[in-house]
């Protein structure tokens, strides 16, 4: 295969070097970008909106890229015109063949979330990303609990890139701790335990 890349935007060459490193700056590039594909709201309504979604570390650092297994936290920036009673906020994750691989929403708390006119946030917090090594494309909804279609939607608002972190066979990472508890020798009073994440 090809160990040098050239990277090219409106006909000017933007990067060249080593292809993992000019991947990484063309994945870098498309994670940063804020571009939404598609947008748009229920008919008659414009009572919410959705203007932006960016990926952030533990320490609040807005990142493109993260690995399987790291934390994650991911913020929803809208703009609320009128109140809404009950809202949710979804984000979805697909592959770019289309496949849906995982939602955040806010639905499953069972929490009433109430919406005063006004900017605001919704911040999802992830303790360990599930999502195997790939790119992933995101949709972002704000939608009244029950209501069949969202009040508004960006379509593939962010891209994530998620490299190899932890590494594990399947479909996906699920976040999980072990224990081994074992006796030693005859005395089955003496037990040795060893604990892992």
């Amino acid at each position: 295969l090809c160990d040098r890349v050239l990277l090219m935007k409106g006909g000017q060459v933007v990067a060249a070097g080593p292809a993992r490193e000019v991947i990484n700056t063309y994945q870098n590039a498309a994670g940063l970008s804020q571009g939404f594909k598609a947008s748009h709201a229920l008919a008659g309504s414009n009572a919410a909106e959705v203007s932006a979604l960016s990926f952030h570390d533990a320490g609040g650092q807005a990142r493109p890229a993260f690995r399987t297994g790291e934390p994650l936290m991911a913020r929803v920036e809208f703009n609320a015109r009128a109140p809404v009673e009950d809202a949710v906020f979804d984000i979805f994750f697909y592959a770019p063949d289309g496949a849906a691989h995982c939602e955040f929403t806010t639905q499953a708390s069972g929490g009433r979330l109430s919406l005063r006119p006004g900017r605001g946030v919704v911040e999802f917090l992830c303790p360990e990303l599930g999502l195997l090594p790939g790119i992933y494309y995101t949709d972002v909804a704000v939608k009244e609990r029950g209501g069949v279609e969202a009040i508004h939607v960006q379509a593939q608002s962010t891209t994530l890139r998620v490299d190899i972190g932890k590494v594990v066979r399947g479909n996906f990472y699920v976040p999980h701790r072990w224990c081994l508890r074992q006796v030693e020798g005859a005395d089955e009073a003496s037990v040795v335990g060893l604990r892992g994440d």
